[in-house]
């Protein structure tokens, strides 16, 4: 083996070695709060709860949340405050990917202050049949397609108690895939739910 290829080898190891560690500090442990959040159209809805009943959170908690899309239309999930004026995007550098603006993008909608956007968490999930965890510093929105699931794995700080919103802000698509002008996004139509922290 060569010393440049040597050198790769130990670099790879050491960064899965470093994401275990950081997962061991973010996972949610064996005593987090598993809790379901159920996407349709066009609502949350926490499993066992009523449609519209907030989703309640305690500060020095560990939870997993899991997202999973039940619906028809592809669904995204975004947590934050204050709704963003029109033409107040964020650009976040790179594309959306599979996951939202997790990796960046420009986000032209959503909150104004986004709960997760500095936060260490984790996300699992499946794609192409394989499992996944991805240990993420900062989450702005996850995307999630009809029959999918993610899961967020994170420990609620301090900081956080107030009172939030989970969002969904996906445009009303036209049979080409399209976004049809003037029609109200999944927000407008009420796909939203409360968060309280405490």
């Amino acid at each position: 083996m060569t010393r440049l290829r040597k050198r790769w080898v130990w670099a790879v190891l050491i960064v899965v070695a470093l994401s275990a560690i950081m997962a061991g500090t973010v996972l949610a442990d064996e005593d987090a709060h598993d809790i379901k959040v159920i996407l349709s159209e066009y609502a949350f809805q926490v499993e066992d709860q009523d449609p519209g009943a907030s989703l309640e959170l305690t500060a020095g908690q560990s939870y997993a949340v899991t997202f999973s899309n039940e619906g028809a239309l592809y669904h995204e999930v975004m947590f934050g405050q204050d709704l963003m004026e029109e033409d107040a995007g964020m650009d976040m550098g790179g594309e959306h990917g599979d996951m939202g603006a997790m990796g960046g993008g420009h986000m032209d909608h959503g909150f104004a202050t986004r709960l997760f956007e500095h936060a260490d968490l984790v996300v699992n999930g499946e794609m192409a049949g394989e499992r996944f965890a991805v240990v993420a510093e900062g989450l702005l929105a996850l995307e999630l397609h009809p029959g999918q699931s993610l899961t967020l794995e994170f420990v609620v700080p301090e900081a956080w108690a107030g009172e939030w919103q989970i969002g969904c802000f996906a445009p009303i698509l036209g049979a080409d895939g399209s976004t049809v002008e003037g029609a109200p996004d999944h927000y407008e139509l009420g796909m939203h739910l409360p968060v309280v922290i405490n």
